[in-house]
């Protein structure tokens, strides 16, 4: 809930990037030994078409991400797969004539 200083429920991405100003989140990120360049890209991976991400999604997927390299590799391949399969249906959708 720090996070989300509008108290919308969702994080945009300046909400998420001001929290590597706090010194007290700072803190945690280095505790969970992640980079604000992990951060970013894991944002990238989980916002949606709105840009926004719920704090929930974001926990689950930094807890799922903790770990070993692998773990945080194997995840961002799925998150990747994950959007290209949506942008392949769209675009199928799009290109299949309607009757």
């Amino acid at each position: 809930k720090a996070l989300d200083t509008d108290g919308g429920g969702t994080l945009s991405w300046d909400e998420f990037k001001h929290s590597f100003d706090d010194p007290e989140m700072n803190r945690y990120w280095a505790v969970l030994d992640f980079q604000q360049e992990d951060c970013a890209e894991l944002f990238r991976l989980l916002a949606d078409e709105d840009g926004e991400i719920t704090p929930q999604e974001f926990l689950e997927a930094l807890f799922r991400m903790s770990g070993a390299a692998q773990s945080k590799d194997v995840f961002r391949i799925q998150k990747m797969l994950e959007k290209l399969q949506a942008s392949m249906k769209a675009a199928s959708m799009k290109a299949i004539p309607s009757c």
